[in-house]
């Protein structure tokens, strides 16, 4: 009997009535439309929570005050699915869901209507809609870096010693690789060449001499971008320079933690294989047409600039989309400082974007997350109004208290989730709640 009471004491589960919990998310609801609407701030740095801050607003919220687990949990998992399938739409889905928890006629529109009642948007709509999620305090700066680079740019945010923010802008392709150290030259501009991607090392001329014979032949330029080049390699290559009867030029990749993944962004920008182990594929089977051309290079002993491709804009656009949801869950789950951050994962989305603007703020590393992710949420809401339209959101409910356009997908998806999530709530007798 003892050991039955002990095993209960550590772990067992009891029924909230209908009724109960559901008073409980009605109290919740209040709490989080109360929040949204106003500019909170963290106590310990006094920095504005806002829609920027993702999932964890749910979790400020429930902890300022007080939720349960289990009401905290279902806010969040409404979050989740929203955002899921739609960036931008997971803190607008909550906060809907809480209207309609508090009123189940707040928003009525059948969300197949939604997205016809969508139309065009001019830019200053869309501006003055982000403007009601964004602070004051940042709203001008990231209008202004969008207005310069657009909508499918991307923003790099570092600290700086100086206490005067300061913008740079860069076009093309930048990777921070360069010529072999022992290469005769220390820099070189070539208006075309070939690229070629091997991951791996060159140790000797056997390996390469088909390709040499067919930039000969053909006089093309060849870059050969690999992990290290044998002392044979690079006299032969440095000898031919100087004769003026080769063009090739070898770039080292690093072997340290920024340089794990640099091959397969070279690939994603310039279209040109990876050519590895695993391929079963040697540098001695491959014809110099094989690899693409890359224009307008520019190579020095610590970096190599090209021209961005029009055709892999959509590719690219993918690439930096996984590295971002990977810089998430690394601030949250992995708990790595913004350092290791810029180390690892920033660099290659500057090196992948064609259209940067590098911005450089005095402040905390607190501040630096800030800013990054008002400007991610920026960047994603404003492009919705141009890939979906906009809607008028009076049109959906008058206890609807949002922009007055919103982005149709992103409107569209939250109403979904918010439904669905309260239908879900609505339709069970009871709740099971785990309990130690």
């Amino acid at each position: 009997m003892e050991r039955a009471l002990e095993a209960k004491t550590k772990f067992h589960t009891s029924v909230i009535k209908k009724d109960v919990f559901q008073l409980e998310l009605k109290d919740a609801a209040k709490d989080f439309i109360r929040y949204f609407s106003s500019r909170a701030h963290y106590d310990i740095d006094l920095l504005p929570v806002g829609i920027a801050d993702e999932f964890n607003f749910v979790n400020f919220v429930a902890e300022k005050k007080s939720w349960n687990e289990c009401v905290r949990k279902i806010f969040l998992q409404c979050y989740v699915d929203a955002e899921l399938k739609q960036a931008c739409s997971g803190l607008i889905a909550v906060y809907m869901f809480s209207l309609i928890l508090l009123n189940d006629q707040a928003i009525t529109i059948p969300e197949n209507d939604i997205q016809k009642c969508g139309f065009y948007c001019t830019k200053n709509e869309a501006f003055k809609s982000l403007k009601f999620f964004i602070n004051d305090d940042v709203y001008d700066l990231i209008k202004k870096i969008i207005d310069n680079i657009g909508m499918f740019g991307t923003i790099s945010v570092d600290s700086t010693t100086s206490s005067i923010p300061t913008l740079e802008f860069f076009g093309g392709h930048t990777f921070d690789v360069g010529l072999h150290q022992q290469f005769i030259y220390e820099d070189i501009n070539l208006d075309t060449a070939r690229i070629i991607l091997f991951d791996g090392a060159i140790p000797e001329i056997g390996q390469v001499d088909n390709i040499f014979t067919q930039a000969n032949e053909k006089n093309e330029k060849i870059i050969i971008v690999a992990r290290s080049f044998g002392d044979d390699v690079i006299s032969t290559i440095n000898v031919n320079m100087q004769r003026n009867t080769l063009g090739i030029f070898p770039i080292v990749v690093k072997d340290d933690i920024s340089h794990i993944n640099l091959l397969f962004d070279l690939s994603t920008c310039t279209g040109s294989e990876v050519i590895t182990s695993q391929t079963g594929k040697r540098l001695s089977h491959f014809n110099l047409n094989d690899f693409p051309n890359i224009t307008t290079i520019k190579i020095t002993k610590k970096e190599i600039k090209f021209d961005s491709k029009p055709e892999f804009k959509n590719a690219i656009k993918k690439r930096i989309k996984n590295i971002n949801n990977r810089i998430d869950s690394a601030l949250w789950d992995d708990q790595m400082s913004a350092d290791d951050i810029k180390e690892v994962f920033s660099n290659r989305i500057n090196s992948l974007s064609s259209n940067i603007v590098k911005l450089w703020v005095p402040g905390s590393d607190e501040f630096l997350i800030y800013l990054r992710k008002n400007f991610n949420f920026s960047l994603n809401y404003i492009s919705s109004f141009a890939n979906t339209g906009k809607i008028i959101t009076k049109n959906f409910g008058s206890k609807i208290k949002l922009p007055k356009h919103m982005p149709a997908n992103i409107f569209e998806q939250a109403f979904i989730t918010s439904r669905n999530s309260y239908q879900n709530i609505m339709s069970v007798g009871c709740y099971i709640v785990n309990e130690k």
